[in-house]
């Protein structure tokens, strides 16, 4: 199984935002866990870190929050620093789908 990417949890995010308003990171991360497969590479831990490689994949949707192809960038949600990830109206059309 490959490793997951950003694209990879934009949808499953869409699905947590839409169950649970807004996410912070450490919400994102354990919702996303408990509904995801992850690959055994998804699971290293980061060299001088103590964190995964999936836990910074999520951690990147906020910190790539101005790069085309992020879930923020695209409209897909926003973000307030007090309440992490909402999904906007452009989110929700996109798990209707």
């Amino acid at each position: 199984m490959p490793r997951t990417l950003e694209a990879d949890i934009l949808v499953p995010t869409l699905k947590g935002l839409a169950l649970h308003g807004c996410m912070d990171t450490p919400a994102r991360l354990a919702y996303l866990q408990g509904v995801m497969t992850l690959s055994a590479d998804d699971n290293v831990i980061l060299e001088d870190r103590n964190d995964t490689r999936f836990s910074q994949i999520v951690r990147n949707q906020v910190s790539h929050r101005a790069d085309v192809g992020n879930i923020v960038a695209d409209g897909y949600a926003t973000y307030d620093p007090a309440l992490g990830l909402c999904i906007t109206a452009k989110g929700r059309a996109l798990i209707r789908r």
